[in-house]
């Protein structure tokens, strides 16, 4: 039974799942966040059951945190939310949402729900203003550049071109994944030639629980071992790896040239996964100008990644309408949510 919070005030959900966790967040009629949860990891990719779990999980948290009077039991068969956006990382083709979407119409019944891949969150902004065009960036975990269009103000956006998103085994360049890639075979590559290690390289050896190079294969094979599936394995490696960029963009900032190299050319990844996008010959007369970029993701956090990537942009002459900068895309997409 859902007590008098959920019947007397509307509320509202957006949950943001990515490769490194969850988050979601409820806000009231107004776009007020009253209280937000975390979970672990909730990329689809590692599995529909991963993914579920994670969306309740992270669901749960924000529900206890509600002020006021609680909600004694959720999930459960009344409506709690007015509106609901779920926004997955690798949930972008259509058997993908036929796949999820069974679960979250179980979870949220009566609710109005929306189900879309993570990067959908980053178009929250254009609700607030006059632009017509938009590219979206996440440069997280993993990596999605999308196009998206509107034909008038009144309308929702609409995903015209997408590059990049395909995952860490066909890529996902300039995301986390490929900057801590790059330091760990930057540690190899130091090892190999009997060069001195720096220091970062021995942060991402105790970040990988190694004392020594020469295990890292045996430390990121989890696959070998009979107490995790494949499926797994892969998520668990990838986060394991990305989880090695704060080292490498905290040694870069102090300094480290090996470190900003690395910096240097994951930014120049990000310009390369958005090159499909502005020189795409059906582009359109507004061009960048008349466009609204939008970044999220942990890396376009970081002001001095940022600085790079506009760098690169500005080399190759793009000018944009405006550039926004999304670090909480699940208080942005609530915000979005209420006002609708």
């Amino acid at each position: 039974m859902v007590n008098a919070i959920a019947r007397d005030m509307p509320l509202f959900l957006c949950i943001d799942g990515g490769g490194t966790k969850t988050v979601a967040v409820i806000s009231d009629a107004q776009g007020a966040v009253l209280s937000r949860g975390e979970a672990g990891p909730s990329n689809l990719t590692a599995g529909v059951k991963h993914t579920v779990a994670a969306v309740i999980s992270s669901t749960q948290e924000a529900i206890s945190r509600l002020p006021g009077p609680s909600i004694t039991s959720w999930p459960c068969s009344d409506p709690v939310f007015s509106r609901v956006w779920v926004g997955i990382a690798g949930c972008a083709r259509p058997p993908d949402h036929a796949l999820l979407s069974p679960f979250i119409a179980d979870l949220f019944p009566g609710s109005t729900w929306r189900l879309t891949n993570d990067g959908e969150l980053l178009t929250a902004p254009i609700t607030s203003t006059d632009y017509r065009v938009m590219v979206t960036v996440i440069c997280g975990t993993g990596s999605l550049a999308l196009r998206w269009s509107r034909p008038d103000l009144q309308n929702p956006v609409r995903q015209v071109a997408r590059s990049g998103g395909w995952g860490a085994l066909l890529g996902d360049e300039g995301s986390g994944w490929s900057m801590g890639k790059e330091g760990v075979k930057s540690l190899l590559t130091f090892a190999a030639n009997d060069r001195p290690l720096v220091p970062f390289h021995h942060e991402v050896m105790e970040r990988l629980g190694i004392n020594d190079p020469h295990d890292l294969y045996p430390a990121l094979a989890l696959s070998l071992s009979g107490d995790v599936d494949a499926t797994q394995a892969e998520a668990e490696r990838k986060k394991k790896i990305a989880g090695c960029t704060k080292h490498i963009v905290t040694a870069a900032l102090g300094g480290d040239g090996e470190a900003m190299r690395i910096l240097k050319k994951v930014a120049s990844e990000v310009v390369d996964l958005l090159r499909p996008l502005v020189e795409d010959p059906v582009w359109g007369a507004q061009g960048e100008e008349g466009t609204l970029l939008v970044l999220g993701g942990g890396l376009s956090s970081v002001k001095e990644f940022r600085q790079l990537v506009v760098q690169g942009m500005d080399k190759e002459g793009w000018k944009w309408g405006d550039v926004k900068v999304v670090s909480d895309p699940a208080v942005d997409g609530v915000k979005a949510l209420a006002s609708l």
